[in-house]
């Protein structure tokens, strides 16, 4: 597959927010563009300003998206890059750094194997 990219400028963004800590993880969850079906996500990193997934199906660059957060349930997020599967985004608002803490407790280590793939329950969805 040819390496593309696509990159949103739109909205507030700031520099200092792209230095929010990264928090590595494998966490397989759900997301859908606003209006749409769910569909499968692996999350690989979490800050506090936003993530980074792979995500079979195409996302829109700058679409607000909703996503599946365990066990905060579902965050809006803006979609600033596409790069093949990869997708980062933007959380429209910033996570407490409680909430951060309280995805990579639930979270799965990543260091431990793979997350599981969602899209083996994509039929149920």
């Amino acid at each position: 597959m040819a390496n593309r990219m696509t990159i949103s400028t739109a909205g507030t963004f700031r520099l200092d927010d792209r230095r929010s800590f990264r928090h590595p993880l494998a966490i397989a969850t759900r997301v859908r563009e606003l209006g749409g079906a769910n569909f499968p996500i692996i999350l690989r990193n979490l800050s506090a300003v936003g993530f980074q997934g792979e995500c079979r199906t195409p996302l829109t660059v700058p679409s607000v998206i909703a996503l599946n957060l365990p066990p905060l349930g579902e965050v809006r997020a803006r979609v600033r890059w596409v790069r093949d599967e990869i997708v980062g985004a933007e959380f429209i608002e910033r996570l407490e750094i409680e909430d951060v803490d309280r995805v990579l407790a639930a979270a799965p280590d990543p260091l431990l194997g793979q997350a599981p793939d969602p899209a083996a329950d994509s039929a149920g969805a």
